[in-house]
């Protein structure tokens, strides 16, 4: 199942606000909690929708807690550390739907 497949079958499951929160609010309740390692990037992928250059910044193959889920029509950003990252940068390691108020 491709990621974006998923995160349209979670937005469906729990209604409005899957996808992600403004940024430094919190999440809201029925979101995406998702961990995901960073696999290294190319010119063309940090390009490709203006995004972040992860490069010297987020360390190749450790973990990081994705914050907010930006989903375009051609392209997917991860906004990790306030900063918009490719999606194809990383690797889904973990992620869990919940619903209520966020822990």
């Amino acid at each position: 199942m491709t990621a974006r497949l998923r995160e349209g079958l979670l937005a469906a499951a729990l209604g409005p606000g899957v996808r992600g929160h403004a940024r430094g609010a919190r999440p809201p309740a029925g979101t995406l909690a998702m961990l995901v390692r960073f696999r290294g990037a190319t010119d063309e992928q940090v390009r490709w929708g203006g995004n972040d250059d992860p490069r010297g910044v987020l360390r190749r193959g450790q973990d990081y807690e994705v914050e907010r889920v930006e989903v375009h029509t051609q392209h997917t950003k991860y906004w990790i550390g306030g900063r918009a990252y490719n999606s194809v940068h990383f690797v889904v390691v973990e992620e869990t739907a919940t619903r209520g108020k966020p822990q």
